[in-house]
């Protein structure tokens, strides 16, 4: 049997001569905790002081801090809660309606009274006698008033005729003279509404021209045209002329020759005179009347007087006969005139 060998005399020499194996132990252990505390130091304490070299001892560590709880929801009204659609109905209610602000419907009776509204019967605004001055009878359009105020329907009137207060005349030009004086108090209103209605019955082919008066005389001047000349019928300016006449209201005192003398002054064809028979006219203005009448127009006078027609002659009437014309008597108490 062999003796021990080389590696066993090896250990055997290490051992009794070397450090026993525990002491070994030791100080590896030893080495490894200054490693690890070296490296705690590394990680932690205060920044190392200015010039020492020398590092504070840090602290770390893990702090816990507690999860706030969550507000509770304040459940103390929960039980009082109102069902759904309450609160949009007592918003609706503080909005106002359209009943609050009109209880009752504000055009209740506007309507009402729309419905009960009855017009009145139609009169005539002038009872009208009638008379064709060429013929001495009534006119083709003669509008007849009958004893209920009913106006018949007229017929037409013959070519280039116009009808004023009743008298139908014919021509090229025409002259409207109206007094237009305070004796003339709620007449002149009856004796405009004529005056359109003539002036409506002209064309385009024939001419007019109005003449107020009272104390001086005033004629229509359209734009464009001088006061001197007649005015062709046309439709714009028969409107125009309406605009006129419409304003012109009573006033001052008569002057009958001075109103003769600017109309006949526009060589007319038919002149209609409108005025009452205060402060009549002498036996020379009617001379006059003659000589200013060069163009030899029909003269047809309408009087205006309280009460009936006495049936005496006076200047209206004579002037109307020298010169192929026609009169008219009418009592102002019919246009709710009086004196």
């Amino acid at each position: 049997m062999s003796g021990p060998g080389p590696t066993a005399d090896a250990h055997a020499t290490a051992r009794s001569d070397g450090l026993p194996a525990w002491a070994i132990s030791v100080a590896l252990h030893a080495a490894i905790l200054a490693f690890a505390a070296q490296q705690l130091r590394g990680c932690g304490g205060d920044a190392a002081e200015v010039g020492t070299g020398v590092e504070s001892a840090r602290t770390v560590g893990l702090v816990a801090r507690p999860t706030p709880a969550p507000p509770e929801a304040d459940n103390s009204d929960e039980n009082e809660a109102e069902p759904a659609g309450t609160a949009a109905t007592e918003l609706s209610a503080e909005i106002p309606s359209a009943e609050d602000f009109f209880p009752d419907d504000p055009f209740a009776d506007v309507f009402a009274a729309a419905d009960a509204f009855e017009p009145p019967p139609f009169t005539a605004a002038v009872p009208t006698p009638v008379t064709d001055a060429a013929t001495g009878g009534p006119p083709a359009d003669a509008r007849v008033v009958d004893d209920g105020g009913e106006v018949a329907e007229p017929d037409p009137l013959p070519p280039g005729h116009t009808l004023f207060f009743g008298i139908a005349d014919g021509g090229k030009q025409f002259v409207y003279v109206l007094d237009c004086s305070g004796s003339m108090a709620g007449i002149l209103a009856a004796a405009k509404a004529e005056l359109r209605a003539s002036l409506a019955q002209l064309d385009a082919s024939q001419k007019f021209q109005v003449v107020f008066y009272n104390d001086s005389v005033r004629t229509l001047t359209l734009p464009g045209r001088r006061p001197s000349e007649t005015i062709p019928a046309t439709e714009l300016n028969r409107t125009l002329a309406g605009r006129l006449i419409d304003p012109v209201d009573i006033a001052g005192g008569t002057d009958r020759r001075l109103a003769f003398e600017q109309a006949l002054a526009f060589r007319p064809d038919v002149v209609f005179f409108l005025s009452d028979t205060d402060d009549p006219l002498r036996a020379a203005d009617l001379e006059d009347i003659r000589l200013w009448n060069r163009s030899a127009a029909r003269i047809h006078t309408v009087e205006f007087g309280l009460g009936a027609d006495t049936g005496q002659d006076n200047f209206l009437k004579k002037i109307a006969r020298r010169h192929g014309g026609t009169h008219r008597y009418y009592d102002v108490r019919a246009f709710g005139g009086g004196r």
